[in-house]
């Protein structure tokens, strides 16, 4: 079982897309219960598609040096003296 779900056509795919397709040939090999214990036994039960790690983005910046150079808007809640009293700046 783990040779097919380690074949080049299933390598990236989860247990229940496989199940149904080897189903429609006319292979059962197991269940999707099983595929899923054999996948955990052999410490391969996370995601099998190719994950982009997370990415580091770099806050912007801007910086005038007069008057009238940069425009903005910003909607900035401050939280007051009674609960459900904001301040928007």
């Amino acid at each position: 079982m783990l040779d097919v779900l380690h074949s080049d056509e299933f390598v990236d795919q989860p247990p229940p897309e496989v199940y149904p397709t080897l189903l429609s040939r006319g292979v059962y090999l197991a269940s999707i219960r099983t595929m899923y214990r054999l996948l955990a036994a052999s410490g391969e039960s996370s995601e099998r598609r190719a994950q982009r790690g997370p990415m580091k983005h770099v806050k912007p910046t801007l910086t005038a040096t007069a008057p009238n150079q940069i425009w903005t808007w910003d909607i900035t809640k401050l939280r007051g003296p009674l609960p459900g009293v904001f301040y928007c700046l």
